[in-house]
């Protein structure tokens, strides 16, 4: 038999956990990343993965370029970067120790499928609207379910990401995979699980700030040359970007 005095402590903790639920319920508000214009500035991102040392990559970005750095320790040491721009769909692999650099085509399904999480007809897109704010700026949160897991992600929408065309599923997949692997997408945050729930990977941005970005750090150096080189240089382009949704 539950007493009184127990009914009167479990109504004050169900009110308590009321108000403290109301109290917090809305995060505070961050700032927008595309207001008043596209946006010019850094973005620095951390990534974990269980099986790869923690890597942090800054990505610096001007409206519809960005550059992102080489990990250095993934690298062999070496220098360069990955340069793109979502109007033209051109990625550039530059790298400094030969002063070249190589295009890419991140549509072919070998850098396609390296980079992106292998998503069939039975993966499906939750958009529900909600709003996160991740490093100071606002991203809507989507969550993508597969049989085998699910991938939770905060995206900005109209500051570049990587295009990969049609993406690595091919025939037959969901209209919104080609939507998300439009490069129009910046994930702020992803997480990605398995079918238990368990956190595999993940990837969030630290820091953003806005800046001035010279152009001439979304260009190849004029003193470098291009070259035909993709199977040699391949391991290079893939530790560029260490985790996508």
């Amino acid at each position: 038999m539950i007493s009184s005095m127990q009914l009167v402590r479990t109504a004050f903790a169900l009110l308590a956990a009321t108000w403290l639920f109301g109290c917090h319920k809305e995060a505070p508000q961050g700032q927008s990343m595309t207001t008043p214009g596209p946006f010019e500035g850094t973005v620095i991102v951390k990534y974990e993965d269980p099986a790869k040392p923690v890597t942090t990559l800054t990505y610096e970005i001007k409206g519809s370029k960005f550059r992102v750095n080489l990990p250095e320790e993934t690298n062999q040491g070496k220098k360069g970067c990955v340069l793109f721009d979502a109007t033209s769909k051109k990625t550039l692999l530059v790298l400094d120790d030969r002063k070249v650099f190589v295009t890419i085509d991140l549509a072919s399904a070998n850098v396609a499928g390296a980079i992106m999480p292998k998503l069939d007809t039975n993966a499906k897109l939750d958009q529900g609207g909600k709003i996160e704010t991740v490093a100071g700026y606002d991203c809507e949160e989507w969550t993508i379910t597969t049989d085998t897991g699910k991938s939770e992600l905060c995206v900005v929408k109209g500051v570049p990401w990587f295009s990969f065309g049609s993406g690595p599923s091919g025939a037959g997949e969901p209209a919104w995979i080609g939507e998300i692997t439009a490069g129009k997408y910046f994930p702020l945050r992803v997480i990605t699980r398995d079918k238990d729930g368990a956190q595999k990977r993940k990837m969030e941005a630290t820091k953003i700030e806005r800046t001035s970005v010279a152009d001439s750090r979304l260009e190849a150096p004029p003193d470098y040359h291009e070259v035909d080189m993709k199977e040699l240089l391949m391991p290079a382009a893939m530790s560029a970007v260490p985790l996508h949704p």
